[in-house]
């Protein structure tokens, strides 16, 4: 598994594959959508800091506030 990562400057990265043993941290599970599929953020908008005015990528920026 691995999850989204928000850094300290507001961009996005993945975490490591946590698997086995690892100790998984806190997370929240978003699921809600904000339209349309070409509303809503993908993985590539979030990692390539690209899709920043999608309502689905603020919705998530906003919940990692």
């Amino acid at each position: 598994m691995r999850l989204l990562l928000r850094s300290g400057i507001g961009g996005f990265s993945l975490t490591k594959d946590f698997t086995g043993h690892n100790t998984i941290p806190p997370y929240a599970v978003l699921s809600q959508t904000c339209g349309s599929d070409t509303e809503e953020a993908t993985l590539e908008d979030l990692t390539g800091d690209t899709g920043k005015y999608k309502p689905g990528y603020k919705m998530i920026h906003f919940c990692g506030e």
